[in-house]
């Protein structure tokens, strides 16, 4: 990604050649009218191209131009205006190659000069900048062709090169603003913010519209610390040119700052409407959008900045998606996936990012034991309600028989015996739990029982001899 000063300078070379006419280009300026010829023997042609384009008949001025190089095929004026023409339409290509065809056949030096824009829009660089010297060699007088490589030089950190080509710029118009603003930048790099001050008074007196004047004098003022002047050059800036990348990147991470989401929201999406291959711009609205409460619409944002480059995305992408599904959508499989592709794609260790990985983990155990104890709780309901079911239909059958043999005694004239009802059945009662058996009980051995006898009677005693004589 290209850092914020090489997007500021970039845009300034589209902005500084799209003053000579690209329809389209990053800051909206319109392309030089169609020239009107009325000397040339297509003149006719020329002058309804010309009433055309007043009243922005566009398809008309295609029309006409193309009826002209049909008829003449190097005519270098007519393949301009058609390019113009194509350009304003929205076709780049067929704009560029009318434009090839115009610097082929000698046209203004301006196809040159548009043909750069257009390449610069495509990404093409390398072409932009050749085409740009080829004209800066052979027009002396092409300030809007010097300004714009001095943009370029400056980006590459040739300061005195791209000061030199805005000084060359001024001598042939002085009051060509780009050139106040490319040295402006110049000295925004080489941190001479009174220098930036006074080129920008100079550059304000001819023109107090002048955005990019305006952005400088901002980023002045944020490297200050005076972010209250910051916000209002910021947004002075963008209000005349709301396609200048930078001011508007500030003042979103200004409102982000301070937790204002809404006015974020709304910079950080002109900046991915006018930038959609600059990652960081969806990363920050996502960050935007979440704040706001806007989830999906952060998710969004968030994998838009992942599709940019793909190669190559961006781990704060990655980041801060891990923490939308874990915190605020409750998605943990993707918050997991998120958090490990931050960490393959980081260069830093995140011990956070780990804790959060855990965290992911012990929810998912926890979900995973609530959904089996969920269906344990069901599966007993289920059955809690087959049992009620089964007693309410057997009560029905009972009811039913009951007042079937009611109606046949009524209508057999008999009373009603109740011993020739049916017998309710008693309700089966729930088994109780199964307990463990019960132990055995010890078997004692019976104490022994002696076997008593009746004692025997007392003996009587033997009678004594009576007493006689003895012999």
């Amino acid at each position: 990604m290209r850092s914020l000063q090489e997007r500021r300078a970039w845009g300034a070379l589209v902005a500084a050649a799209s003053l000579v006419g690209c329809a389209g280009s990053s800051t909206a300026v319109e392309p030089n009218p169609v020239v009107p010829q009325a000397r040339l023997s297509s003149g006719e042609r020329f002058a309804t191209a010309a009433a055309a384009e007043s009243r922005g008949d566009l398809k008309a001025v295609e029309g006409e131009m193309e009826a002209v190089v049909a008829e003449e095929p190097g005519h270098g004026l007519a393949w301009y205006n058609l390019g113009v023409a194509r350009e304003k339409l929205g076709r780049a290509n067929a704009a560029a190659e009318a434009y090839r065809r115009a610097v082929a056949t000698g046209g203004p030096s301006e196809a040159k000069q548009n043909l750069a824009v257009l390449a610069a829009q495509k990404g093409d660089r390398r072409e932009a900048v050749v085409l740009l010297r080829e004209l800066v060699a052979a027009e002396p007088a092409a300030a809007e062709a010097r300004v714009a490589l001095a943009s370029h030089e400056a980006a590459r950190g040739d300061l005195q090169r791209a000061k030199g080509l805005c000084i060359e710029a001024l001598t042939h118009a002085p009051e060509y603003v780009p050139a106040y603003c490319v040295l402006g930048d110049v000295a925004l790099r080489a941190k001479n913010f009174e220098r930036v001050r006074l080129l920008a008074a100079q550059g304000l007196k001819i023109d107090p519209e002048a955005a990019c004047l305006h952005a400088l004098l901002g980023e002045v003022a944020r490297r200050e610390g005076d972010e209250t002047l910051a916000l209002g050059h910021f947004e002075a800036a963008v209000k005349r040119d709301p396609t200048l990348i930078e001011p508007q990147f500030r003042i979103g991470a200004i409102a982000l700052a301070h937790r204002d989401f809404r006015r974020a929201v709304t910079a950080f999406t002109a900046v991915a409407q006018y930038a959609p291959a600059e990652a960081h711009a969806f990363v920050n609205l996502g960050v935007a959008h979440k704040g706001a409460g806007a989830f999906e619409a952060a998710e969004s944002a968030y994998l838009k900045a992942l599709s940019v480059d793909p190669a190559a995305p961006p781990p704060e992408a990655h980041y801060n998606l891990g923490v939308l599904y874990l915190r605020h959508l409750e998605r943990l499989e993707d918050a997991e996936k998120s958090l490990r592709a931050y960490l393959q794609t980081s260069d830093e260790e995140s011990e956070e990012v780990y804790a959060w990985l855990d965290e992911i983990e012990t929810r998912r155990r926890l979900d995973e034991e609530e959904r089996v104890r969920a269906q344990e709780e069901a599966r007993e309901a289920e059955l809690e309600r087959m049992r009620q079911e089964e007693e309410a239909r057997r009560k029905a059958q009972l009811d039913a028989r009951i007042e079937a043999e009611k109606a046949r005694a009524r209508a057999d004239g008999e009373p009603e015996d109740p011993a020739s009802l049916p017998e309710v059945e008693p309700e089966a009662e729930p088994e109780p739990p199964k307990a463990s058996p019960p132990k055995p009980p010890v078997r004692r051995k019976p104490p022994r029982r002696r076997i008593r006898r009746p004692a025997p009677p007392p003996s009587e005693p033997e009678p004594e001899d009576p007493p006689g004589d003895f012999e």
